[in-house]
């Protein structure tokens, strides 16, 4: 360490903790954190880190909010300073969002449900998000009830805007017992058309109840 200690959150006089935090390769950095709304409302703020002007953390910017609680969230930035952010929420079956921000002005767009599954639930703790060179990005989550036995892991693909460029899929290839605790790397230097990523994944073997890694790319 050569820097100085920062508060980034500005001395909030709320409780605030969990943050995640992403670079590109420029050195532009992104943090997000949880942020105590009062009651079991909780919300998520990010702050960004201009490398190339050396500024210092800009002021937080509002992501977006739950009012049943959020547990957990992740963020991810890529080269052109567009900014991706996936959470998962207390709410009706623990449903997961995620945002796209705007590098111009550091705004948060709409959330969008992750989830296409009519009868799954998402389960929150961990999300992950990658983004590639491109304004590309890969969110992945489990879900439970949808694959036909326990959990699931299921991925999406977005762009820079935050619009799904996909609908959901499956991950695992073998659906018998549970799925989960999924995490995911994107390529950054593939082709423009194409995202290139790999997911891996806890698998909980049914036959002797001992647990896996598994991975696909």
């Amino acid at each position: 360490f050569d820097g100085d200690l920062v508060d980034v959150t500005s001395s909030p006089t709320v409780s605030v903790w969990d943050p995640s935090l992403a670079y590109n390769a420029h050195g532009d950095g992104i943090v997000m954190w949880r942020v105590d709304l009062g009651g079991s409302d909780r919300g998520l703020r990010t702050a960004r880190y201009d490398h190339a002007t050396k500024n210092r953390w800009s002021d937080s910017a509002p992501v977006g909010h739950s009012a049943n609680g959020i547990s957990s969230a992740s963020v991810a930035i890529d080269d052109a300073g567009n900014a991706a952010a996936f959470w998962g929420t207390n709410d009706h079956k623990s449903a997961g969002y995620g945002a796209a921000m705007n590098p111009a002005t550091g705004e948060w767009g709409p959330s969008t449900k992750l989830s296409t599954g009519a009868n799954g639930s998402q389960a929150t703790d961990p999300d992950a998000v990658a983004a590639d060179n491109h304004g590309n990005f890969v969110a992945v989550w489990t879900e439970t009830n949808t694959d036909g036995s326990g959990m699931g892991v299921y991925g999406r693909t977005f762009d820079a805007s935050g619009a799904a460029t996909s609908a959901q899929f499956l991950v695992n290839q073998v659906t018998a017992g549970d799925q989960s605790l999924a995490a995911v790397a994107i390529n950054p230097l593939a082709a423009t058309s194409t995202i290139d990523f790999t997911v891996t994944w806890t698998r909980h073997f049914t036959s002797n109840g001992s647990n896996g890694v598994q991975a696909r790319a």
